[in-house]
């Protein structure tokens, strides 16, 4: 309950011990959070979308029937052209692991991405991720 005063012309003031809500400073915490907030998502987010991106194109290549009569050159190479035609340039091909065994193919794929925020303040984003495809008859 805010107790009140007249002024003696009509308006009534309330004392400042009860009134509730965000001062001044308060509002210009918020506005900061939500500018650090804003500005790390607006980083990050790109990175996620080219990492969903190389995912598909990986495991698309994986479902193709073809792979598994492919040598690891070949499958580079296809993944190479994969990648330009989807824009992906975060990554090459020849940085992917690729090991072939009697019975199944794994593909490796580890890389950074760095993303400035603010001057001299960058935030890295690291994306670890092995594919495996049976290759059995």
């Amino acid at each position: 309950m805010t107790t009140t005063r007249s002024t003696g012309q009509g308006q009534r003031l309330t004392s400042p011990q009860k009134q509730r809500g965000l001062g001044l400073i308060g509002w210009l915490v918020v506005a900061g959070v939500v500018v650090v907030m804003g500005s790390l998502g607006y980083a990050i987010i790109p990175s996620y979308f080219e990492q969903a991106t190389v995912n598909g194109t990986i495991n698309d290549m994986l479902k193709d029937q073809g792979v598994r009569m492919m040598t690891p050159l070949e499958i580079e190479k296809s993944l190479e052209k994969r990648f330009s035609v989807n824009r992906i340039d975060v990554v090459k091909a020849k940085d992917i692991a690729i090991v072939r065994t009697n019975n199944k193919i794994t593909l490796h794929l580890d890389y950074k991405v760095e993303k400035p925020l603010f001057s001299n303040i960058s935030v890295v984003i690291h994306f670890d991720k092995t594919y495996e495809k049976s290759v059995d008859n």
